[in-house]
């Protein structure tokens, strides 16, 4: 495994293993409980999205998860690229793990014909779009204009939130507005922003 330079110690011996079929499993150890602040990771549908989703373990104090904590992955990555996050969060939050669940979502579309098999993307890239900007100095036409598939992308993640929100009542119940937390990486921060900003 590859240790990534300038990351803590505990985020560099976390590690995901992809399986065919969105079946995936973060492993490695994180942290000095060593992922003992964590229930198994599991598959799930949240509305037309397949998530991976990682609960902390239970505590006295906190006997089931209250707070979702959603994270999008960026272009071209699997499903699982932000999965390996979740040992070193869980373990982070230490006695409070208990109260979050942990939900990555992979993007609907597969970027295998474009030579990347466990590739996925929020919506499509006209790469030679970009590329010609890039070569002509146009770069800044992009800052007002609207990717095609983003309002797509955009209503599939506000169906997934509302599902989770649905599941989780004391979320909604609780406080209001419902406490959560909505981030991604590259396109997935784009995505998260736009989903935010409406």
């Amino acid at each position: 495994m590859r240790r990534a330079e300038g990351w803590p110690p505990a985020v560099q011996r976390v590690s995901v293993m992809f399986r065919p079929g969105l079946d995936y499993v973060a492993s490695g150890r994180a942290g000095k409980k060593g992922g003992m602040n964590a229930t198994p990771m599991q598959t799930k549908p949240y509305g037309p999205l397949t998530c991976l989703v990682q609960d902390g373990a239970a505590s006295a104090a906190f006997p089931r998860p209250v707070i979702p904590v959603i994270l999008c992955h960026g272009y071209g990555a699997p499903g699982s690229d932000l999965a390996g996050l979740a040992t070193y969060l869980l373990d982070w939050l230490g006695e409070r793990a208990g109260a979050f669940r942990l939900i990555f979502p992979a993007a609907p579309l597969t970027l295998e014909e474009v030579g990347m098999p466990e590739g996925r993307a929020w919506w499509p890239l006209n790469m030679a779009a970009l590329q010609q900007l890039l070569q002509t100095s146009q770069f800044e036409q992009l800052h007002d204009s609207k990717p095609p598939g983003l309002e797509e992308a955009r209503n599939q993640l506000t169906q997934m939130l509302a599902e989770v929100f649905q599941q989780m009542p004391s979320v909604g119940e609780a406080q209001s507005p419902p406490r959560y937390v909505l981030g991604g990486f590259s396109q997935g921060a784009m995505l998260t922003m736009d989903a935010i900003m409406l």
